[in-house]
């Protein structure tokens, strides 16, 4: 007997769909996100809330590498992503 709820064979779908909508991508935090975070455990504590001082993640790992006030302590703890994120954060701290 005919069913209309089911398909028939060799007939094609008069709505295919060629091109399915993806599934999104999931993404992670924001570069600005992670460094208020590395800023909190690595920055705050001699810092305080000043990031005026931030400048960009080159001059972070130098004055690391450096010394720089006493930052070589966390020379091998801040890696130049975690300088980068911070450097982020420190642009626009209001943002995060």
């Amino acid at each position: 007997t005919y069913n209309p709820n089911l398909p028939c064979i060799n007939v094609p779908n008069p709505n295919p769909n060629p091109n399915p909508t993806p599934t999104p991508t999931p993404t992670g935090p924001s570069a600005g996100s992670l460094g208020k975070t590395a800023w909190a455990n690595n920055c705050q504590s001699c810092h305080g809330g000043n990031t005026s001082k931030g400048g960009n993640a080159n001059n972070i790992m130098t004055a690391i590498a450096n010394n720089t006030g006493g930052m070589g302590i966390l020379n091998g703890r801040v890696s130049a992503t975690d300088a980068s994120n911070i450097a982020t954060y420190a642009a626009n701290p209001g943002a995060y």
